[in-house]
């Protein structure tokens, strides 16, 4: 009986990592879901908060509604001038070398901000293959 206890020890990680695999490759991801953010700041570092934004998928001409991905979390993000760029969610968007996602940002109805990012996937999540997420807004 304590020889099958072992076995069964020995053996879960292994099955464990095999329904972990997301991809037809039998690659072993993690079961995290990822969501790219990008930072909006002021010059003396306190957050920009932006009354709306959007991500389109200049591949497609796409406009993404990331808000409602987790409206919790975005709230607490927001707060902190963080915002939604891409999830896990949208995975299939994505593929090994990237594709061209635009975010822009409005106050009020002015738009100000508006950045491109290279946005790639590693088989698993995904992955920012370009552009700074850190951005800097003058007022």
């Amino acid at each position: 009986m304590k020889s099958r206890h072992n076995l069964l020890l020995l053996l879960l990680p292994l099955l464990m990592l095999s329904a972990g695999s997301c991809t037809e490759d039998d690659r072993a991801c993690t079961e995290e879901f990822v969501m790219l953010t990008i930072s909006l700041s002021y010059p003396d570092t306190s957050p920009v908060l932006l009354d709306d934004y959007t991500v389109t998928d200049l591949s497609s001409g796409q406009v993404l509604s990331l808000s409602g991905v987790d409206q919790w979390i975005d709230s607490v993000n927001r707060l902190e001038g963080r915002y939604f760029l891409l999830t896990d969610g949208e995975y299939g968007l994505t593929d090994a070398q990237g594709w061209p996602f635009r975010f822009q940002g409005y106050i009020d109805t002015t738009e100000v901000v508006s950045r491109t990012f290279s946005i790639r996937n590693d088989g698993c999540h995904v992955r920012l293959a370009s552009g700074n997420p850190d951005i800097v807004i003058n007022p």
